[in-house]
Parts: structure tokens; sequence; C-alpha cells
């Protein structure tokens, strides 16, 4: 018999002393292949002893008031120990207090593994929120950046603008030449003037963000570590597919700035606001208060406007944070300007034409010294090349017994950015619109991938297959129960099917009709597979990703019919009107063009003068460069290469899950049950990647589940093929 410790933030738990604690394991199940799981304990019973209802701040009375009662909406940290030695680091839940004769007898709780806190902290939290206030990447929305972004990339790297048109179909015709069309030829000897200024525009093009940066973000918002070492499948230096993968921003259809209805919806929130020329300068935010735990406190950065007054004393002191917003409209269109909280909700607006203003007070509660308030100034507009020149009162009032003094600092004109529709990319704004734990949860199913927490605190991310070739063997055969055992039949499905969401761009949508299957999907890899042995048995499985799926099309020559070096992607439906796509994950391959086959850019140069690119950042499924191999692909069955024209067989299917699906699917595999008695030398070491050998016979764990005092241990094992 072992003896149990359970601690709560490092406070030990009194047990009932024969209270069984059930502990169930399992990294990835064979009955749910496209999940991922943690460690999780059947609910179990503590005391309301003395020293308990401390810990658990008697939740049992609702009269406490709601600052100081424990929070059982959410999880707190914990940590199981068997003979005083950690066996699980983790979180618990309290699920709710049984009561006796009116008195507090016993709380229930429920103990979740470590890996439980990713989706804890996340919760409902979307992409856009983790970039919220960031600004590391936001940038100037013209000609340069754009042209930059997609010849080479900014921000080293991390932002490109891949040849994805929203609404413009791209041609090349070396043949033709007409100012202002989208040809993407560049005449060498016509040198981009005249006529011969042509192809894409920068307002064509949105830009897409590497999946580094991405998580980096979610790192520094929830307040957790990815490794990025060793055999991690996000260590950029030895799984190359990391530089080139990238989300695509775009968050709603047609131009940056349309909205879902295709009606114009420029949304600009007020990024920057420069007070080196404000006027009259008694009450600079940006010097206002240097620490934001003493008042008054004034900050204005990345778009974020932040304030804490000073409380209100006995003597009737203290301060308040107010504002006026005037923008007068150079536009006839509808405008609507507003100051919003952090959360988004509105505290004051003002729509129409011409001369604009809302006033009002950024109040803190002066009765709650130290309360702190943010918010933003946004515009948005029914025309999509709205300008107009904003001017903001900050001001600051300050309150004695004697009357109060106003201290005025008025910022204007070019001080405030944007001024004008669309002249900012901010990153928070154009994020597709999905939640980070289905974004997440979505990179692990693309490539297979399974997570734990090490003990340094960081969540390792691996393939299954390289997190199954750490672990080490255990000869358990002397501890098996063996008067009972059960070998099961394992093979739970008939099929598996692999899938993005539904087509819903021109090719895509085409290629569906035409060949009657989906571009990208492997809609039965059990039967598809000469590998994978087939059943008929079970349901059909899928694993559906949270992403779109786009087929890009490598332009010929008009002129010719040669293949040109230009393949692009097309964002419109299937009547060639913009639509929106679910979020697209896609490979960016730099593409080096050669003579008389230069990329033509509108008006890059100079206005009035085309420039060509000798290289551009080309969309792909395919990616090119891993130490020398054969090209892989982001889907996930069989497909055509789309540039160089050739069947491609290097799937994700292939490379991620394959082993795993033709090990679960061979008539030899056996899901055997099993009870054993695990000695604590096992138990504390033992990891969900390690094999179990029983008579010579080696096997996986499928998933175990472990009484922590007895040490009896169930356990479902598949046999190594």
């Amino acid at each position: 018999m072992q003896s149990i410790q359970l601690y709560i933030e490092d406070q030990r738990v009194e047990l009932f002393a024969d209270e069984s604690v059930s502990l169930t394991q399992t990294i990835q199940n064979v009955k749910d292949i496209g999940s991922i799981f943690t460690d999780f304990s059947k609910s179990f019973s503590v005391p309301a002893s003395k020293s308990n209802n401390l810990i658990f701040k008697h939740y049992y009375n609702s009269d406490i008031d709601a600052a100081y009662s424990f929070i059982a909406n959410d999880t707190v940290s914990a940590r199981i120990e068997l003979n005083w030695r950690t066996f699980r680091k983790g979180f618990i839940a309290l699920d709710g207090v049984q009561m006796k004769d009116n008195k507090a007898y016993a709380y229930k709780v429920t103990f979740f593994g470590e890996t439980i806190d990713l989706k804890n902290k996340l919760k409902e939290t979307k992409l856009s929120t983790v970039f919220q206030g960031v600004g590391t990447y936001d940038h100037t929305y013209n000609v340069s950046n754009v042209k930059t972004g997609l010849s080479s990339s900014l921000f080293s790297g991390k932002i490109r603008y891949p040849l994805i048109s929203h609404s413009e179909r791209f041609f090349f015709d070396s043949g033709s030449h007409n100012a202002g069309d989208r040809n993407l030829h560049y005449d060498e000897s016509g040198g981009g003037s005249g006529s011969h200024n042509h192809g894409v525009q920068y307002t064509d093009l949105k830009p897409a963000i590497r999946l580094d940066a991405i998580l980096d973000a979610i790192e520094d918002y929830a307040d957790i570590e990815f490794e990025r070492s060793g055999q991690s499948f996000f260590n950029s230096t030895t799984n190359f597919i990391i530089n080139s993968f990238y989300l695509w921003m775009s968050r709603v259809k047609g131009p940056i700035g349309l909205n879902v209805s295709g009606t114009a919806a420029v949304n600009m929130p007020i990024t920057s606001v420069n007070f080196s020329n404000a006027s009259p300068n008694q009450w600079d935010p940006t010097n206002q208060g240097s620490i934001s735990t003493t008042a008054p406190y004034s900050r204005f950065v990345d778009g974020l406007w932040t304030v804490r007054a000073k409380a209100l004393d006995m003597f009737g002191g203290g301060t308040g944070h107010y504002y006026q917003a005037t923008f007068t409209v150079v536009t006839s269109q509808q405008v609507t300007i507003q100051i919003e909280d952090a959360s988004g909700t509105v505290l004051a607006s003002a729509s129409g034409t011409g001369t604009l203003s809302i006033v009002g007070a950024l109040s803190t509660n002066q009765w709650l010294f130290g309360e702190t308030k943010t918010a933003r100034f946004r515009v948005t507009s029914t025309d999509p090349a709205v300008a107009f020149t904003p001017t903001i009162e900050f001001l600051y009032r300050s309150f004695t017994t004697s009357g109060s003094t106003n201290y005025i600092t008025t910022v204007t004109g070019s001080d405030i950015q944007p001024n004008g529709a669309v002249s900012d990319i901010v990153v928070a704004d154009q994020m597709p619109d999905i939640k980070v734990v289905d974004f997440l949860t979505g990179i692990f199913k693309m490539f297979n991938l399974t997570a734990f927490v090490q003990d340094d605190g960081k969540i390792m991310v691996q393939k299954l297959d390289t997190f199954y070739s750490g672990g080490t063997e255990y000869d358990i055969s002397e501890f098996v129960e063996t008067t009972n055992s059960q070998i099961d039949f394992a093979i739970p499905y008939q099929e598996i099917a692999f899938r993005y969401q539904k087509p819903q761009t021109f090719l895509s949508v085409n290629f569906n009709e035409i060949n009657n299957k989906v571009f990208g999907d492997l809609e039965n890899a059990t039967t598809d597979s000469a590998d994978v042995e087939t059943s008929n048995r079970g349901n059909k499985y899928v694993v559906t990703l949270p992403f779109g799926k786009m087929l890009y099309e490598r332009l010929n020559d008009l002129n010719g019919g040669a293949l040109s070096l230009h393949q692009y992607g097309y964002c419109t439906d299937k009547d060639q009107n913009p639509t929106n796509i679910a979020p697209l994950m896609l490979l960016i391959d730099p593409q080096i063009t050669g003579y008389n086959t230069s990329l033509s850019f509108y008006n890059g140069t100079s206005t009035g003068t085309a420039a060509k690119l000798t290289t551009y950042n080309m969309p792909s499924n395919v990616w090119y460069y891993i130490g020398g191999s054969a090209p892989n692909t982001l889907n996930f069955g069989e497909e055509i290469d789309e540039y160089e024209g050739t069947v491609n067989s290097n799937s994700l299917f292939e490379k991620f899950y394959k082993n795993y699906i033709v090990d679960t699917f061979d008539s030899r595999r056996r899901l055997t049950k099993i009870t054993a008695y695990l000695p604590l030398r096992i138990l504390l070491n033992y990891t969900l990647a390690d094999t179990f050998v029983i008579n010579n016979r080696k096997y996986k764990i499928n998933s175990i589940t472990t009484d922590l005092k007895s040490g009896k241990s169930e356990l479902e094992l598949l046999n190594e093929i």
C-alpha cells in the first residue's frame, strides 16, 4: 500500500484514510485517433476538516463575498505524491460539497494533468485577442511594404505577402501589354512604364504570418512556453517546415476592410498617437506617471490608452481622465467614431458625415484605489477610401477642496494614425476568426502531434512516432495478475477519413465537381492505402481540420502556351466573386524568376511605372527543401503538385499517420486488458511513451488507470507489430 499526499497550491490537503484515488492516463487512444488526452482522475472526496475548509475557503457558504471565495469555475495547481515522492503535477477542480446534517462533510474534487492548463488558460480566446495591443508586426499598408513582403519578407521572415489574390484574376501574357491590368509579365524592353505599367497591385494582396510568430504571441498571452529545441516539432533548425509555414491573414472576403456582405466597412483602430507636437503640452500621457501602480498614470501604447486615477481622499482630493475626440471626415459616406474598452464594449460613439465628436470620461472608480481602465479609439466607414482629420483632447482633471484644475493636451492631424482607410495593417484586426485552442488542435491533427509538459515546465510537442521512439522498456511480468485478463478485437473503425473544411474557392470547387473528390482530403485512408488492412466492422472515423484548403494555379503564357514561373491563389467562389476561406495554412516558397519571366508589380518603381520582381513568395501545398528529400505536401492524400504537374504521394498521411494507422489496422493487433500491481519504482518513473514487456511480448500503453493507494492498475495494452 502506498501513502498518498495531495497538495493544492503547495498546501497539503487532508485525505480520508480509506479514500481511493484513481488516475487514468492516455496520450493517444486507439479508440479516438484524432484526439489529444491528458491525465485525469475519477472524482474523489476529501474531508471538510478545519484545514481543508481554509484551503477551499468554506465554499459551501454562499454568503461569503465572491472576492474571498474559492474559485470553482477554474482549476488550481496541484500535485500528487506517493510515499512523499512526486507522482504527477497538474490541477484540481472542485466539483461540489457533500453536506450532512446541514454541515459540510466532504469536498468532491477531480485531478487533471498539466497539459489541461493550456486549454484552461486559453478558454474561448481567439487569435486576434492574443495579438491585441502587441503591435510587433503591424506595418503601413502601402506599395513599398507590400512589394518588399511579396519579393522578400518583412520582420525577418515573420510576415510575407504570398501571391494570393482576394478578388482579381491574374494572367501571364508575354505578347500583350495594357496599363492597369493584372498581366504578371514584365517586359524587359518596355521598362514597366506606359502600357507596360501593369501586374500585381498592392491592394490585391493580404499578408501572412509565420507559425512561430503566432506561437510567440500565444506564449506571451497565456504565460506558457513551448519547447523549441531537441526533438520538438517546433524546432525550426531541424524541422524545415516551421520556416515556411504561414497563416494567411484574411478575416473577411475581398479587399482588406470589406465585410462579409461585400459592402465597404473599413475598420480602423487608432494605433498611434504622437505627443511631441501636442498643444498645449501641459499634460502628456506618455510622461504622466512612470509606474503603473501609482496615480496619476496614463499611457498610450500600440493603440491602447491605459489610465489609473487617484482615489478620492477624506479632504476631497482626486483625479480623473477625460477625452474629446473630433474627426472631420472627407467623405459623403456614413462614418462611425467610437471609444471602446479592452473587451470591445463601446463606451461612446457618434455616426454620420462631416464633423463628428465624442466626449466622455475614461473613469475609474475613485473609491477603489489602484483600479485601471484601458480603451482604444476606432473609426469605421462605408467608404473604403475615407480620409479624415482627427483631433483628440486628452484631459486630466485634478480635484481639490477648492475646486478642480484641467490639464489639456490636444493632438491633431498626422500625429494620429491611421487618418485614413487601411493605412496600417494591424495584425490583431486582420487575424482570421478562430479560437487559439482550435488553431493549435488543428496543427496537432494535421501532423499527428502529441504534447506533454516537461519537468522544466515547457510544453513539448512531438510527432507521435518521435514520442514513442523516446520511451524505455519495463518488464512487468511478475506484477501481472494472471487469474483474469481479456484480449479484444482492436480495430475500432471500418475506415478513416482526413478532411479540411468544405471547398470554398474557385479552383477547389471546380476540382470537386469535375473529379468527384475534394482536393487535399483523404476520404478512405484504410482502403486507399495498400499497406493498411481493411475491416468491415465499426464506423467511419473522420479527422477534420479547422483550416481551409486552396488549390493553386500555375499560369500558362497566353502567348504560346508555355508554362510561366508564376503560381498564385485565387480566393473567389465558383462564380468568381470574392469569398472568404476558412483559416488558410499554407507553405510559402520563395520562387526565383528568370529573364523575361520576371513578375510585374504595378506602380512599384514610381507612380506610372511597374517594378520588376525577380523573386516572389509563391503560395504552395508543397515544401521542397527538407534535407534533400523528396517534396512533402500539406495534402492528406496523393495529389498532383500544382507547380510541377506530377503526382506527389508524400502526403500528411504517409509522413505522419501511416505507421500508427498501419499498426492499428493490422489483423495481428490485439487490445489486451490486464490487471497489474505496479511497484513504486515503475509508478513514479514510467511515461506513456514507454513499452511494457510481459512474458517477452512488447506492448504500447493505450491507457492505464491506477488506484494510487493499492498500486492496482487496469491496463489497456496494444501489442507491438
